[in-house]
């Protein structure tokens, strides 16, 4: 099941946007949200120049989902986008089953080039999201791997743009894993609990809703990172952010810029925190964050 044209043989192009919206059914195939290279040989290629937007809002998935494109073994270089790649998950109304070992694939099959950006959104009930462990949601394309060098870790990755996990107004547990992404989005009150321990350490960019509240287990090291947080009908009472009694936070007094409500905030050593003209945001017992008003200034 693919968005976009499959071409057989040489070459492929569509512009303009490409929209697939699948609300139930079982599909024990591939589903791409792009087009299809399906010649075996590297005389042709398929270009897509317009944005993917695919949503997912009901049925049982046996087989990978990607947002890109996909094609024939060893030719996935012959597949080009120019644009983004926009994937909703919505278990608003409708339960989504994912068998074991499948994977949401925001990008491309193995090495296609995606001159854009990739989000990967979650709204809805977390009980309807029947995902576990052996799933996965993966900020890039496939072949993308992690470069490691003592104690340095390099995304490669095929996509030219930003890679954003979002959650949208949802609520309940996330039990898989997050992985390829660089900026983390949390937003309309959503209330998470994330099962996936240590999936999150790559995650360079935080955006985040003062209503929202993160659980879990899992593990950060917030060195080099930015923090944006959006106070936007906040009513200035104390409120925690982050809530993670069986893991830890690492660098938290090391981020490389934190923004709290437009007002940039430094760290002080004082409160163990970010102050900015009207707000702090506090680290406790290096687990639980907290935003409340700057009481300092008193």
């Amino acid at each position: 099941v693919m968005g976009g044209d499959r071409v057989n043989y040489g070459n492929g192009e569509h512009v303009g946007n490409l929209n697939l919206t699948i609300k139930g059914g079982i599909f024990n195939s591939q589903i791409a949200g792009g087009m299809a290279y399906a010649d075996p040989s590297i005389r042709g290629q398929v270009l897509l120049t317009g944005d993917i937007n695919m949503t997912l809002a009901g049925g049982t998935f046996k087989s990978r989902i990607y947002g890109g494109c996909i094609s024939t073994t060893n030719y996935s270089t012959r597949t080009a986008i120019e644009g983004d790649i926009n994937i909703i998950v919505d278990s608003s109304e409708n339960e989504l089953i994912f068998a074991d070992n499948v994977y949401i694939v925001a990008g491309s099959y193995q090495s296609g080039a995606i001159y854009g950006n990739v989000q990967v959104t979650f709204t809805g009930l977390g009980e309807n999201l029947k995902m576990d462990a052996d799933n996965l949601v993966w900020g890039g394309c496939s072949s993308d791997v992690y470069l490691i060098r003592g104690n340095t870790r390099t995304f490669q990755s095929t996509i030219s743009g930003t890679r954003t996990i979002c959650f949208n107004d949802f609520t309940g547990e996330f039990n898989t894993g997050i992985r390829g992404f660089n900026i983390f989005t949390a937003e309309n009150g959503s209330k998470l609990e994330i099962l996936a321990s240590n999936h999150l350490r790559d995650i360079e960019q935080w955006n985040l809703d003062w209503d929202t509240q993160l659980s879990g287990s899992f593990l950060n090291d917030f060195k080099g990172d930015t923090m944006n947080i959006d106070l936007t009908g906040w009513d200035q009472t104390a409120t925690d952010l982050f809530d993670c009694a069986a893991g830890t936070f690492t660098g938290f007094d090391a981020m490389k810029e934190a923004t709290l409500g437009g007002e940039t905030a430094t760290y002080s050593d004082a409160i163990s925190g970010y102050v900015s003209t009207n707000y702090m945001l506090t680290l406790r017992d290096n687990q639980t964050m907290q935003l409340s008003m700057n009481t300092t200034l008193a």
